[in-house]
């Protein structure tokens, strides 16, 4: 099913997709420093991250790497692309490669993007 760009209020959802993924980012990474620092607290901050990680997958784009393909997979639809575009700060679909370099994309759970609807 196509998800739309916009809330029930009519404002686009896209800056706050973006923002999402940068603060789930964030987390994953402190989550990871912490395990790794505080070993007798692995087992909870592992459960902590897993979750985290489930909410939202975070990927290297490559050559071969397709938008609407990355949203039919993880959102049944292929139209879904945008989704993912917003999450990672692309433009435009097509705009894999900033400096040279493939982006990280960010692949937001569809209960995370649903609960900005």
């Amino acid at each position: 099913m196509f998800i739309s760009r916009y809330n029930r209020f009519g404002q686009s959802i896209t800056t706050l997709l973006f923002q999402r993924a940068q603060e789930i980012e964030k987390e994953i990474m402190y989550l990871r420093r912490e395990i790794e620092n505080n070993p007798e607290k692995r087992r909870e901050l592992s459960r902590r991250l897993s979750i985290l990680e489930q909410r939202c997958k975070i990927i290297n784009a490559n050559e071969n790497t397709r938008l609407d393909h990355l949203a039919y997979e993880h959102y049944n639809e292929s139209l879904n692309w945008w989704i993912i575009a917003a999450a990672s700060g692309i433009g435009w679909w097509l705009n894999l490669k900033k400096d040279g370099e493939y982006v990280k994309l960010y692949i937001l759970s569809k209960d995370e993007v649903e609960s900005f609807k």
